[in-house]
C-alpha cells in the first residue's frame, strides 16, 4: 500500500476496516492482523479528490462511509456517495449519491432502532439530517430546520434512549438542542401465542 493518509481505522468484528491508496485507486480495506488476512473489500475512487473513503464507521455492526466524484460507480452523476458494507467485497456497495454541486458533505453516521442517521451538507438546503435504510429510494432528508442554503442541522448527533438529540438552527431561534424520538419498532409476533380468531358462523 502506497498511502496511509487518513485510515480511519475501524473495528468491525474480529476485524478492522480501513482507507488506503494502493498506487492505482483508493478504496475500502480490512484486516485481521495479518498480511495473508488483509485484502481490498472495494475499490473507491482514483484520486483523494475522486473517491477516497470519508467517515468511516461501524453502526450497529455494519460499515457506512462516502466518498466524493464516484467515477468508480456506474452511472453516478457526481457527489458524495453514501456506501454500506458487511465486511465482505460482496457486502459493500454504494446506497445512493446525492449529485454534486448539491452536496457538500457528509458525517455523523448513527444507529438507532434499526434505522440509520447521518448529516448532509447541500447548496440548496445546507446541512440538514438525513435517514437511509439502505436502499436507496430509502436514502431522504429528514428535516429543513432552516429553510434556504443556511445550514440547519450541525454536526453532533447523539443517542439517547430512544431519542436522537443534535444541535439545530431555525430562523426563529438561532442555534438549540432539538430531539427526535426514534421509537423501538414493534416485537414479532410470538408463534407460540395461540390463535383467537372467531369461528366461521
Amino acid at each position: 500500500l502506497d498511502g496511509l493518509l487518513n485510515p480511519q481505522l475501524t473495528k468491525l468484528g474480529d476485524k478492522v476496516a480501513f482507507a488506503a491508496y494502493d498506487g492505482t485507486d483508493h478504496g475500502l480495506w480490512i484486516t485481521d492482523g495479518t498480511a495473508a488476512g488483509t485484502q481490498l473489500l472495494r475499490r473507491i475512487g482514483d484520486s483523494y479528490s475522486n473517491g477516497a473513503v470519508q467517515n468511516l464507521t461501524n453502526v450497529g455492526g455494519e460499515l457506512f462511509f462516502s466518498s466524493f466524484g464516484g467515477a468508480i460507480v456506474p452511472g453516478d452523476p457526481g457527489g458524495y456517495t453514501i456506501w454500506r458494507s458487511d465486511g465482505t467485497a460482496a457486502g459493500t456497495a454504494p446506497i445512493k449519491t446525492i449529485p454534486s454541486p448539491g452536496s457538500r458533505g457528509v458525517s455523523d453516521f448513527r444507529r438507532l432502532n434499526g434505522r440509520t442517521f447521518f448529516v448532509v451538507g447541500s447548496t440548496d438546503h445546507g446541512a440538514e439530517l438525513w435517514e437511509t435504510d439502505g436502499t436507496s429510494a430509502g436514502t431522504v432528508r429528514l428535516t429543513d430546520t432552516n429553510p434556504g442554503p443556511a445550514d440547519g442541522v450541525s454536526p453532533g448527533l447523539t443517542v439517547l434512549g430512544n431519542a436522537l438529540v443534535f444541535p439545530a438552527a431555525d430562523r426563529t431561534h438561532g442555534t438549540e438542542l432539538w430531539r427526535l424520538d426514534v421509537p423501538p419498532p414493534p416485537p414479532p409476533p410470538d408463534p407460540q401465542q395461540p390463535f383467537r380468531g372467531s369461528p366461521f358462523a
